[in-house]
């Protein structure tokens, strides 16, 4: 996604083959059965924090595991409501690096970059990412958004609420979706 996309809610204009979902990075797909919303966050923060809303709202998230074909599903459903919240690749990089953990989930390279003794500065990871990016950008929080949701990069004509995440105006965008696509 490059810095600028932000389309709203615009309608969608659909191809005419079908969207093609990789089946990686479906750990940021959070799906709301009660409203027909399927969400995808670009970060783990914002995943905790939709799904404590849609929590309080009583409208709980499917614990149901999606798979490419579910999510293909879903993107071609006129009945669904998709929605994305994406954040600027550089206050991604930035979060990554203040909150990364290297959880075993992450590769040990991230371990020895990230948390290194001294530490990194930002920059410095910037410089080892750029050398050495297919390593350290398969991993969650340093990943491509295009690659997050089953593949953005190829799914994301298909989402009809698409926002740039930023402190200014995701409340609007957020309460928006909520009331207008909604109807809470």
């Amino acid at each position: 996604l490059k810095d600028g996309l932000d389309r709203g809610t615009k309608p969608l204009a659909f191809k005419d083959e079908p969207p093609r979902v990789d089946n990686q990075w479906m750990d940021h797909v959070l799906v709301v059965p009660k409203y027909k919303l399927l969400m995808c966050t670009t970060d783990s923060v914002d995943y905790d924090l939709f799904q404590g809303l849609f929590r309080s709202l009583n409208a709980p998230t499917s614990t149901e595991l999606m798979t490419g074909d579910r999510m293909k599903e879903i993107l071609v459903s006129a009945d669904w409501n998709k929605a994305v919240f994406y954040r600027h690749p550089v206050d991604r990089l930035k979060n990554a690096y203040r909150w990364s953990d290297c959880s075993e989930k992450k590769s040990e390279r991230c371990r020895q970059v990230v948390q290194r003794s001294p530490p990194l500065s930002f920059q410095q990871i910037l410089f080892q990412l750029m050398a050495e990016p297919k390593e350290i950008f398969r991993h969650g929080p340093f990943a491509p958004t295009s690659h997050l949701c089953g593949g953005l990069g190829s799914t994301l004509q298909y989402y009809n609420v698409v926002h740039q995440w930023k402190p200014e105006t995701i409340r609007g965008h957020v309460e928006s979706l909520l009331r207008t696509r909604l109807g809470i």
